[in-house]
């Protein structure tokens, strides 16, 4: 009979016991649920970045990322331009060839810079002086008629001095010893306005001078 009580007694104590652990599970759930929330949301003792709800200890810091600058593009160096010819230097007074015994100037037709036929006897015996005297330098200046206009004279002076030029230096003369200059139709020999006046004013004229 005692035995049987012993039985009956520790049987609602485990049933007492059982029901109890059931109705404390909720409350110990809670806790812990609650202190994981503590944790993600910044609010334990070991410090946390509440905002983006990662954790960090106190001590270290957000640290900005290095940036590393672009290399700056370098400006190419414009190509240097190919050296020109230095125009020879006149350093001295020049002097004409016709007091020196020579051809001082020779004569073209009206509006034309080639060299006529009847005036390469005369520039052959300048030639030969340049030639027996390579220290001497020559100035070569053109001339015009009047006829024409200022711009296009001095061109067309330019040109007659250019052929005599070509000439010297097909002869053998050296270019650097040759300087060319137009007057167009501003230095005439004759003021006429007759065709013998106008024929005089076409010419190129010969001087000696020292260059450098």
């Amino acid at each position: 009979m005692k035995r049987m009580n012993k039985q009956f007694v520790a049987k609602p104590i485990s049933r007492l016991a059982i029901i109890g652990a059931l109705l404390a599970l909720p409350a110990l759930v809670f806790a812990q649920s609650k202190d994981v929330r503590d944790w993600t949301n910044g609010r334990l003792d070991q410090g946390v970045i509440t905002h983006s709800r990662t954790w960090w200890p106190k001590e270290l810091k957000e640290v900005e990322p290095v940036v590393t600058p672009e290399p700056r593009p370098t400006a190419t160096p414009a190509p240097k331009p190919p050296d020109t010819p230095t125009r020879p230097e006149i350093t001295g007074p020049p002097i004409p060839f016709g007091e020196l015994g020579l051809t001082q100037r020779i004569y073209f037709d009206f509006d034309k810079s080639n060299i006529r036929p009847d005036q390469e006897a005369a520039l052959k015996k300048n030639l030969q002086y340049l030639l027996d005297n390579p220290e001497v330098g020559v100035l070569l200046e053109g001339h015009c008629d009047e006829r024409g206009t200022l711009s296009y004279n001095i061109a067309l002076g330019e040109r007659r001095a250019d052929s005599v030029r070509d000439y010297l230096i097909r002869g053998g003369v050296k270019a650097s010893r040759i300087v060319t200059k137009s007057w167009g139709e501003e230095l005439p020999l004759d003021f006429g306005k007759t065709e013998e006046a106008y024929a005089k004013n076409r010419r190129v004229e010969f001087y000696k001078v020292d260059i450098r």
